[in-house]
């Protein structure tokens, strides 16, 4: 399973398989970070451009954590 699917809400996990509501982790990621980018006055494509850099850089430092 690479990182783009990886479900942010599983309804069912055994080992590497999920049931997934829709959602990837990713996603998930990069919505919260777009909320915090936007409250702090960003323009919309200034924070959806830096959302899914902050994702990406999230799901590298997850994988760097698994590996330890």
């Amino acid at each position: 399973m690479n990182n783009n699917d990886i479900p942010a809400f599983p309804l069912s996990v055994e080992k590497d398989h999920f049931i997934s509501l829709g959602m990837t982790l990713k996603d998930y990621y990069a919505g919260q970070a777009l909320n915090g980018f936007l409250a702090k006055g960003a323009s919309i494509n200034n924070a959806v451009h830096w959302s899914w850099l902050a994702a990406e850089k999230m799901m590298s430092k997850r994988d760097e954590r698994k590996q330890i």
